[in-house]
């Protein structure tokens, strides 16, 4: 029985977000069949056609017809079905700070020709690598299709690090944990609702210190109700959803990876 992980992005659409976060949900094929049919009976039943996290956010759109109740009701139950369903949620988030920082000072260390990956790239990189660490201990579920929202510019540089990372795991690591990926919308593929609200829930906490997307905090809903502060953590045993703020300490190792992957014979 394989897996699924869909992934979406937030922060990469302006050139003034300080932060690019990028997250995505994985559960087994039945796990995100029984999740698209809860999810579809829920935008039927508030008069939804899709889903998306700014647009709910400012109730415009497909949401333009909201009130900030409706919001927090919708949120509770649409939240509920990730729970439900889905085994296992991550998010990178990574700085343009450290970002620029890190590989400006790496610039003479490597070839002219090699080509860096992106920012979005980077965190594209380490989403890999929290669906591949989670896969280990579902080893009779390999492998991983990723399925990636395209909205972004940099889709395309998440397929060039999906396919090197995949051939230099299969090459070293012996390891077949991904099979193919992707690129999709959120129009057409219901399966990103998740990841676009996790990904715009985490760009907003960190950028604004707004919590939920769209709910205020006299609602009474806020984001330790539905996606719980505790689940945003590093930790040893996976939690259902887990965070991952890129320091300078790991895109320095990210840099020395690509320095002795170019200089080896």
């Amino acid at each position: 029985m394989s897996m699924t992980a869909y992934l979406d992005e937030s922060g990469t659409h302006g050139a003034s977000a300080a932060t690019q976060v990028l997250a995505g949900f994985i559960a087994t094929e039945q796990g995100w069949q029984a999740y698209e049919r809860d999810l579809a009976a829920l935008l039927a039943q508030h008069h939804v056609e899709y889903f998306h996290a700014i647009k709910f956010r400012k109730r415009q759109g497909p949401f333009k017809h909201f009130n900030v109740a409706t919001q927090a009701i919708f949120i509770h139950d649409f939240f509920e079905l990730v729970h439900r369903h889905l085994a296992y949620g991550f998010a990178v988030s990574l700085t343009q700070k450290d970002f620029l920082g890190i590989y400006r000072a790496a610039k003479d260390a490597l070839p002219k020709r090699f080509r860096h990956d992106s920012q979005y790239g980077v965190c594209f990189r380490f989403c890999m690598s929290a669906i591949q660490t989670f896969m280990k201990g579902q080893p009779n579920e390999c492998p991983v299709t990723v399925v990636l929202e395209g909205g972004h510019k940099n889709s395309g540089d998440a397929l060039r690090v999906f396919g090197d990372a995949k051939a230099e795991m299969e090459r070293n690591e012996k390891d077949t944990t991904f099979a193919s990926m992707f690129i999709e919308t959120k129009k057409n593929s219901l399966p990103l609702a998740a990841a676009d609200a996790l990904a715009h829930s985490l760009f907003r906490s960190k950028s604004t210190g707004i919590l939920i997307p769209g709910v205020k905090r006299s609602s009474g809903v806020v984001m330790d109700d539905v996606v719980p502060r505790s689940a945003f953590r590093e930790a040893s045993e996976p939690p259902r959803i887990q965070h991952f703020s890129l320091n300078a300490e790991q895109l320095a190792a990210v840099v020395q990876m690509y320095i002795e992957h170019e200089t080896r014979p």
